[in-house]
């Protein structure tokens, strides 16, 4: 089924109901008790701590492979997205969106926020009759709350996994914060309360479980185009060996994922080679300039409510120059 993308303020029937629920998200939002140079978390929430590790990219593929797990997802991204023809550029602007909702201002966050918003206004259509999924023959929108949970919910499940798996185990105490944390996320992306976790990770994790054991999920043509696409993009079997390892088992059958003893043992030897190298590079260096940006943008708002003039964050200027020489990546 090729669809082309339609033109949200004329064809799209849910545009107008999608938009006053993610201006009621928004709202909620206005009690932040940031400033807009903190944004919405600021450098004491433990997300800064998270997002700011760059081993939770490498989940990338694993986050991809779930939620083109879901026929209504994957309908969307083959019939309105430059994902398959574009995949550095859609994996940049993926990464800027993450990185500016969590590290931006308040005013870069919303701006990002309802940019992604609008984008998806452009998403809908119906998903194939073919699919072995309780979504079979129904129509489909990218704002519909059921689709965002289940992309979000992945994808932060997904980040979780890498940072306990590459850098340590959230305490109780985190786990709560971030759990919490996740809901002004949430709103950000346009998600009413009725789909928020409870604050506890727990309640994160049953809700990825429950969804894993429906009849909402299955895996054809599209979603197995796309995660060859993947998969061919760079030589090597390296992002097989670390990603199918880190997919639930029900994921792996859905893709016919042949995992032996032996694949296991392969991907446990790509998990502490990363391991061992993560631990070798200086925070100073192993942060994302997102991060680092936040924290200077931050210091000089101080500075200049003080008084005192802007400082230069060398530190900031190592990070960025590490990574645009090694990575290619721009904060």
């Amino acid at each position: 089924m090729n669809m082309k993308a339609h033109k949200p303020n004329r064809d799209n029937p849910y545009i107008l109901t999608d938009r006053e629920t993610f201006n009621n998200c928004i709202a909620k939002l206005d009690a932040s008790p940031f400033s807009d140079e903190e944004g919405f978390f600021g450098p004491d929430s433990i997300s800064w701590k998270v997002f700011r590790e760059p081993c939770i990219l490498l989940g990338g593929y694993r986050a991809v492979f779930l939620q083109m797990a879901h026929p209504a997802v994957a309908q969307g991204v083959e019939q309105s997205s430059s994902f398959r023809h574009d995949l550095v550029g859609r994996t940049k602007r993926t990464i800027t969106a993450m990185y500016s909702l969590i590290f931006g201002s308040k005013a870069t966050s919303l701006g990002a926020a309802t940019a992604m918003h609008n984008i998806h206004h452009q998403v809908f259509g119906t998903v194939p009759d073919n699919v072995d999924s309780s979504w079979a023959g129904k129509p489909f929108r990218a704002n519909d709350p059921e689709l965002i949970h289940w992309v979000g919910t992945t994808t932060l499940h997904t980040i979780l996994v890498m940072f306990e798996c590459f850098i340590r185990k959230l305490d109780p105490v985190e786990r709560t914060q971030f759990a919490n944390e996740m809901k002004i996320v949430a709103f950000l992306c346009g998600l009413p309360t009725p789909y928020h976790n409870d604050g506890t990770l727990e309640s994160l994790d049953r809700m990825f479980k429950d969804v894993l054991a429906s009849d909402q999920l299955a895996v054809g043509d599209v979603a197995v185009g796309i995660a060859d696409d993947l998969l061919n993009f760079v030589p090597g079997s390296l992002d097989a060996k670390l990603t199918f390892g880190l997919l639930p088992p029900v994921i792996r059958d859905l893709y016919g994922i042949n995992w032996t003893e032996k694949e296991q043992k392969a991907h446990e030897k790509v998990v502490a080679r990363i391991s061992f190298l993560n631990r070798s590079i200086p925070r100073t260096f192993r942060y994302v300039p997102a991060y680092h940006q936040a924290v200077a943008r931050v210091e000089k708002g101080k500075n200049q409510n003080s008084g005192k003039g802007p400082r230069t964050n060398s530190r900031n200027e190592q990070a960025n120059q590490f990574y645009m020489k090694f990575f290619g990546m721009n904060g």
